[in-house]
């Protein structure tokens, strides 16, 4: 039987294009220390955690939505991600300012390749993907500034809608 659920070649292609596009050294990417499959959770710690700075966190969203399509028996998934940036910030620093041009880079690079540059599915394909929500100040947020008041939060919430053949 085909496979239908691609998350994890959907999460590999965004883990790839996250490295290639933002690792680099500012002006061209964030200087990304770290690219975590996960969340903070794993990182205990305010040690661990500022030792890994800047850092992304990318994990599927506990759910994936499924419809079906009667047309040709196909399903469509709504693959859901959610992405968090983390960085520490200096006291002289624009804090909002940088904070919303970083997170705006991460978005832009979801925006610029909505088929995540031309991902090939087995028994499917990527209709569309786009980030569906930006949030300025996540609960992640809260949890970092009670780690480090020198820390931030952002979160981006990605969606990849793909048709997959029955």
């Amino acid at each position: 039987m085909a496979q239908r659920l691609h998350t994890n070649e959907i999460l590999d292609r965004l883990m790839s294009l996250i490295d290639t596009s933002l690792s680099p050294a500012p002006p061209i990417g964030l200087g990304l220390v770290t690219i975590a499959k996960g969340d903070l959770g794993f990182y205990a710690g305010k040690d661990s955690v500022t030792v890994e700075l800047p850092a992304l966190f990318v994990k599927p969203s506990p759910t994936n939505e499924l419809s079906f399509r009667a047309m040709g028996q196909e399903y469509e998934v709504v693959y859901k991600h959610r992405l968090v940036y983390l960085r520490q910030f200096a006291t002289t620093e624009k804090v909002v300012e940088n904070k919303v041009k970083e997170t705006l880079k991460i978005a832009e690079l979801l925006i610029d390749n909505i088929d995540l540059n031309a991902l090939a599915l087995s028994n499917g394909q990527i209709i569309r993907s786009l980030p569906s929500s930006i949030e300025w100040e996540p609960l992640e947020d809260e949890l970092v500034g009670g780690l480090n008041v020198w820390l931030f939060a952002t979160a981006i919430t990605f969606d990849v809608v793909a048709i997959t053949r029955r």
